[in-house]
């Protein structure tokens, strides 16, 4: 029987170490449109073994990383040495009321139950605090790269896929603005195939198939004429970005900076 919702979620810490080694680093760019200006004390949602909670806390003199899988936490700690992962949830982070400028989650969202995740952010949140959440996503303008990872398609709830993000209503956020990165990131063979693995449709497969999928996902890669005999491969990413506030625009926490609601932009990584 195939894995859905909280089962899927839970794969990950079964290759929490290969998790930290491969998944991509979201550029500067993103980070600093998501974190703004202003922002003292937040918290990370769905940290994972802490790859954007580094980022963060080069950003954010207070911030408490929240990761449900112990798994994924003790690699957490680790890799991060300085930064505590909490034990918690997006449905129930272990910080007080009204104590945080901003709540942060990256490749994570698309986990949480939105209405009771957006309940309990608005709690922690202080009054004109950010909520910000992104996706590392594969770019889907790239051919072989949708061929490659097409094995993920078609995985989560058609309401609840990575890169969209919207909130029930009356939760008290402002229209959230959408912000986007493309980029790309040189990668061996190796570690693509590796990537691959790290995603819950992969992990939720049995060891057999995932076997089978890595050994025909190595023959595509040495058979397609973009990618034979390569050392590295310049593998193309986008980083959806999304960022509301809670009530009413506050300045003393910093907008993250003027653009238009859509942007693109195109760095190297």
């Amino acid at each position: 029987m195939a894995l859905r919702g909280n089962e899927l979620a839970r794969t990950f810490g079964s290759a929490a170490t290969e998790y930290d080694r491969v998944r991509s680093v979201a550029p500067e760019l993103a980070v600093d449109w998501l974190v703004g200006t202003g922002i003292r004390k937040a918290v990370e949602l769905g940290a994972g073994t802490g790859i954007f909670s580094r980022l963060l806390a080069e950003r954010i003199p207070e911030l408490y990383p929240v990761e449900p899988d112990e798994r994924m936490r003790d690699v957490f700690q680790q890799s991060s040495p300085g930064l505590v992962p909490l034990a918690g949830s997006a449905e129930r982070i272990p910080v007080d009321d009204n104590s945080v400028d901003a709540v942060f989650s990256a490749d994570a969202w698309h986990w949480f139950d939105p209405a009771t995740a957006s309940r309990e952010i608005a709690r922690v949140l202080r009054p004109g605090g950010v909520l910000a959440v992104s996706w590392n996503m594969r770019n889907p303008h790239v051919g072989w790269m949708g061929e490659l990872f097409g094995v993920l398609d078609g995985v989560h709830d058609p309401g609840r896929t990575p890169g969209t993000f919207s909130l029930p209503d009356n939760t008290g956020f402002e229209p959230p603005r959408r912000h986007v990165v493309e980029w790309t990131r040189p990668m061996s063979p190796h570690d693509l195939v590796a990537l691959l693995g790290t995603y819950s449709a992969v992990l939720a497969m049995s060891e057999s198939d995932r076997a089978r999928l890595y050994d025909t996902s190595h023959e595509y890669i040495d058979k397609h004429p973009e990618l034979t005999g390569r050392e590295l491969i310049d593998v193309p990413f986008r980083t959806v970005c999304w960022r509301t506030r809670l009530g009413p625009l506050d300045d003393t926490v910093g907008a993250a900076g003027a653009g238009p609601d859509q942007c693109h932009e195109n760095v190297q990584n």
